[in-house]
């Protein structure tokens, strides 16, 4: 299920820029009537965390032109990467818990192996960073991995607080929509400004 989302979610920059925002739109919406469930007294929090969601999943579509779907899929990549290969290492290895209070699955050993994920994807897919070094490139694998791990840890505390595993069942043995973009909500707008940053240094170098 997540390998069919993943696909999707790449392909549909690939086929066009208004059929990706079209999806992120419907991934959006659902993510907030999830939120919704959680504050149905509560409409200024809701909303508040809503556009947030809404807000870090737009970033992908702000790279437009000739590199825009590469940047695109390097986002969504490179999030994918660091979520999947935290979760195999944890499972294979994990030993060290990194935030049991927040997320008692990640562990230490989880965290370093979606960096490493992560540094490898960089330095193996060139054509996903045009334009930039290799040193560049793994400068947006640390940034985009440690913003995906932090949005992830950001929204397991709004689930804990309301003792919950998952947002939602709607995707069966993977919990809710947000369980599988929590990641990209901050993830997307780190790559984003890191390629803004770089770019404005190269122009005035």
């Amino acid at each position: 299920m997540y390998l069919a989302y993943l696909t999707i979610l790449l392909a549909t920059r690939a086929w066009g820029w208004w059929l990706a925002a079209l999806f992120l739109i419907v991934i959006a919406s659902a993510a907030s009537l999830e939120l919704r469930r959680l504050w149905p007294d509560k409409p200024l929090r809701w909303l508040g965390v809503s556009l947030l969601v809404f807000a870090g999943l737009a970033h992908l579509l702000f790279p437009r032109g000739v590199d825009g779907a590469a940047l695109y899929s390097a986002a969504v990549l490179l999030v994918a990467v660091t979520d999947s290969f935290a979760q195999l290492v944890g499972k294979l290895m994990g030993k060290h818990k990194l935030c049991p209070q927040l997320s008692p699955g990640k562990t230490v050993e989880g965290l370093l192996g979606g960096y490493f994920a992560a540094f490898v994807l960089a330095l193996l897919t060139p054509f996903l960073f045009p334009g930039r070094s290799p040193s560049q490139a793994l400068i947006f694998a640390a940034v985009t991995a440690t913003a995906a791990v932090l949005g992830d840890l950001s929204f397991s505390w709004i689930k804990r607080r309301f003792g919950l595993k998952d947002f939602s069942n709607w995707i069966p043995a993977h919990g809710g929509v947000l369980d599988r973009v929590d990641s990209l909500v901050l993830g997307a707008p780190a790559f984003y400004w890191t390629w803004r940053l770089l770019e404005t240094s190269s122009a005035r170098a």
